[in-house]
C-alpha cells in the first residue's frame, strides 16, 4: 500500500498559512485513503481529541481546513462523518474514487477542564479558534480552499 504523500509540499501549505513549528511530532495522522477508501487512523478512538483543527489535502494540496471543539463532537467521529453522505464526506468519497489520494492530518490541543469564579468548564476552543484565524488568512492569502464552505 504505497501513499503518495508529500511532507514537504504538506509543510509548505503550513508555512504558507504561517503556522510555525510544524512537524510529525505535533502532527496527528487521522485518516488516509487505501484502496479507494478513507481509512481512519486505528489508534484514534471515540472521544480521544475533542479539540482539534484538522487539514484535508487532496494529492498534497490544501483543500478544506476544519474543526472539533466547543460541541460534543472529537475527531474520530468526524472522521466517520467524512466515510459516509456527509457534504464532505462526498467530495472525498468522489475524488478517491478518481484516484486521488486524500489524507487528514490534525492539530490536537489537550481539552483540560478549567474552573472560571468556581465553575468547572471544559476547555475546547482552541481548535474552533485556530480554525477561524487560518481560514481568515487563507482568505486573505487567496488560498483556494475548494471543500471549505464555510467562514469559520
Amino acid at each position: 500500500m504505497k501513499h503518495n504523500i508529500d511532507l514537504d509540499k504538506i509543510y509548505e501549505s503550513f508555512n504558507q498559512l504561517g503556522l510555525k513549528g510544524i512537524n510529525k511530532d505535533n502532527l496527528y495522522s487521522a485518516a488516509i485513503s487505501v484502496d479507494g477508501y478513507l481509512v481512519k487512523n486505528p489508534d484514534l478512538k471515540v472521544g480521544q481529541f475533542t479539540d482539534s483543527t484538522y487539514f484535508i489535502f487532496e494529492n498534497n494540496i490544501l483543500a478544506k481546513i476544519g474543526k472539533v471543539g466547543g460541541g460534543s463532537r472529537c475527531l474520530c467521529k468526524r472522521i466517520y462523518d467524512y466515510r459516509s453522505y456527509d457534504p464532505t464526506g462526498v467530495l472525498i468519497t468522489e475524488s478517491i474514487k478518481k484516484g486521488n489520494t486524500v489524507c487528514i492530518l490534525a492539530i490536537n490541543f489537550k481539552s483540560e477542564p478549567e474552573e472560571i469564579y468556581g465553575v468547572l468548564t471544559e476547555g475546547s476552543v482552541r481548535g474552533p479558534k485556530l480554525e477561524k484565524s487560518l481560514l481568515e488568512r487563507a482568505r486573505s492569502l487567496n488560498i483556494d480552499l475548494k471543500w471549505n464552505k464555510n467562514k469559520g
